[in-house]
């Protein structure tokens, strides 16, 4: 007599499963991405890939436009932190086994969801700031910022950071003329004294360091102006470049009376010394009311080629979503 055998399933032995402590260790220590590759689980994998990608990316480009807070190490904490640890945890509620037999932790992407809004709302942020790139007008900022470069304005960064001494900012002045916007450079902050003598700043009774740099030619219209350049050093160290075309003392605004910043205001300067007006005009500027700061003004150092090239770029992904023509071809 034949008798027939039923085959029996067997729930497949944990020892033939990929070890989770291995594949956690690699969320943690290199990426989630290997980590269920590991796992065998190519959609996870693809995920968390995609969000390495974008928190790197949004953390240099932070860096790039002068966030000096997001150094290397800053940038890989946030990757560790965005997505090496959600991942890892991701990687405890996964089982193999279950999901063969169809069992889904609820939990399971728990991770993945309250990271992602953060990458979301950083990757808003990095595009809010990308739409205001904008142009300078006027020479107030040469050499910093010759007329016609391109510069970020930057308007978050002031809501959860006071002004600082060497940002360049850009304001409106509100005056007998009427509302302009203007761009300038912090140099004192509130509680400070300043005072202009022979064109040299003097904060809290101790003027700036300067150092001769050479010679510059401007451009006034047709005409070619020779200035001289120097270096300015501020107290904490931050150095930039200024340029005056009047010899020192004879410029229109090379001497002022020492002024008290008030609270909420600041005393600012263009680094074109002898074209720019600035808080040294006590008509038409005066000191800068913090309400009256529009943001932080971030130069782009980019040629005429690169920038063509990356507005071309931007035109290319705005219209990928239907916000232009999208004619513009990146490369």
């Amino acid at each position: 007599m034949a008798i027939a055998l039923t085959p029996t399933l067997r729930r497949p032995e944990s020892a033939r499963l990929p070890a989770k402590w291995v594949a956690a260790t690699l969320a943690l220590a290199l990426s989630p991405a290997l980590a269920f590759l590991y796992l065998q689980e190519r959609r996870c994998a693809l995920r968390y890939l995609l969000m390495n990608g974008l928190v790197l990316s949004l953390g240099g480009l932070f860096a790039f436009v002068g966030y000096e807070q997001f150094t290397l190490g800053v940038v890989l904490f946030c990757n560790f932190a965005l997505v090496g640890v959600p991942g890892a945890a991701h990687v405890n509620t996964y089982s193999l086994e279950s999901r063969k037999y169809g069992k889904r932790p609820l939990c399971a992407t728990l991770p993945f969801v309250l990271s992602l809004p953060i990458v979301i709302a950083m990757s808003l942020y990095a595009l809010t700031i990308w739409l205001n790139v904008k142009h300078m007008e006027n020479t107030a900022m040469v050499p910093t910022l010759p007329q016609g470069a391109p510069y970020i304005l930057d308007k978050v960064s002031f809501h959860w950071r006071a002004p600082r001494r060497g940002d360049i900012i850009e304001f409106t002045s509100r005056s007998a003329l009427g509302d302009v916007t203007r761009i300038s450079r912090i140099i004192g902050l509130p509680g400070d004294r300043i005072a202009v003598r022979s064109g040299l700043p003097v904060l809290n009774g101790t003027a700036l360091r300067r150092e001769a740099q050479g010679g510059i030619d401007l451009k006034d219209g047709i005409s070619i102006v020779p200035a001289a350049s120097f270096v300015e050093i501020l107290p904490e160290s931050t150095v930039y470049s200024v340029i005056k075309s009047e010899a020192a003392g004879t410029g229109p605004f090379d001497h002022r009376p020492d002024v008290a910043v008030l609270p909420e205001s600041y005393f600012v300067l263009g680094d074109n010394r002898d074209v720019a007006r600035d808080s040294r005009d006590q008509i038409q500027v005066g000191l800068v009311r913090q309400a009256d700061i529009l943001g932080n003004v971030i130069p782009l150092r980019l040629t005429e080629e690169e920038e063509a090239r990356a507005a071309r770029s931007l035109d290319w992904l705005l219209g990928l979503v239907g916000l232009s023509k999208g004619n513009s071809n990146p490369a």
